[in-house]
């Protein structure tokens, strides 16, 4: 039975991944806070504050609600990828780990 990655169940992925070659592969960076979950909230938190300033802010810029927004301020708990991702998006300097500098 084939599945919709191509691959049948039990069947693994070559290796390398879905048959990409080396020059597919993309430079991926992590922000140092992101390292561990305690230090992520309180980056998440001051990035969302200096931002957007308030819950609902918060809640109408990430179309979360406002106890969403309420709980990512005061760092009580961390948002999902796709948060994280549109943040990214939005406000790639805050993302940039080498200052501007190409690596």
């Amino acid at each position: 039975m084939s599945l919709a990655n191509g691959f049948g169940r039990g069947q693994l992925a070559p290796v390398g991944g879905r048959g990409r070659g080396h020059a597919a592969h993309r430079r991926v960076s992590v922000h140092p806070a992101m390292a561990q979950r305690p230090n992520f909230q309180v980056w998440w938190s001051a990035l969302v504050m200096r931002k957007c300033g308030s819950a609902n802010a918060v809640a109408r810029q990430f179309q979360v609600t406002d106890m969403t927004g309420l709980n990512w301020l005061n760092g009580d708990t961390c948002p999902e990828g796709w948060a994280v991702f549109r943040a990214q998006q939005w406000w790639p300097e805050e993302f940039d780990l080498d200052g501007g500098r190409d690596a």
